[in-house]
């Protein structure tokens, strides 16, 4: 019970909620089997406009999620790297080449993958934002001499 509030309005929205909001979010925590496992969820249909259009990143990852998905697709990859295209209804796995001299572009990428090839070029890493490369500061194909690339993350919703 809260009487005469000194501090926070006088208002239960203001006084109490904040207190029962705490209080019912623990009990809420501590009851595991109120909660959804995330696998267990139905998956997405993806259907034409729906599929990635332009995805970069490690093959194995890329499959894996395509896998999930139940998304159909065409691996034409066989490197490390690989980009999606859509086409129709499938996917191409298409292979992206990274060359160890210079700097690659690495727009569409996650985060994970471009500081992996970044950094492991000798480049000094950058990031603002969130979601996947949108832009770098270094052109592709620059010749790399360790420099400090600029990255811009963004989400597509």
């Amino acid at each position: 019970m809260i009487t005469e509030p000194k501090e926070h309005g006088i208002y239960g929205s203001e006084v109490a909620l904040p207190g029962f909001r705490e209080i019912a979010d623990r009990c809420f925590d501590s009851k595991i089997e109120l909660h959804q496992a995330l696998n267990k969820r139905r998956k997405p249909d993806l259907k034409g406009k729906q599929l990635p259009v332009y995805s970069v990143g490690d093959r194995m990852d890329l499959v894996k999620v395509l896998e999930f998905l139940d998304v159909s697709y065409e691996n034409y990859a066989n490197d490390i790297w690989a980009v999606t295209r859509a086409e129709s209804d499938t996917l191409n796995l298409e292979p992206r080449y990274i060359q160890d001299d210079v700097v690659p572009s690495v727009v569409g990428m996650g985060l994970r993958d471009a500081l992996y090839i970044l950094e492991n070029r000798g480049l000094n890493v950058v990031i603002s934002g969130t979601g996947k490369v949108v832009l770098q500061s270094i052109r592709a194909g620059t010749k790399i001499k360790g420099q400090t690339i600029k990255l811009k993350l963004a989400s597509n919703t």
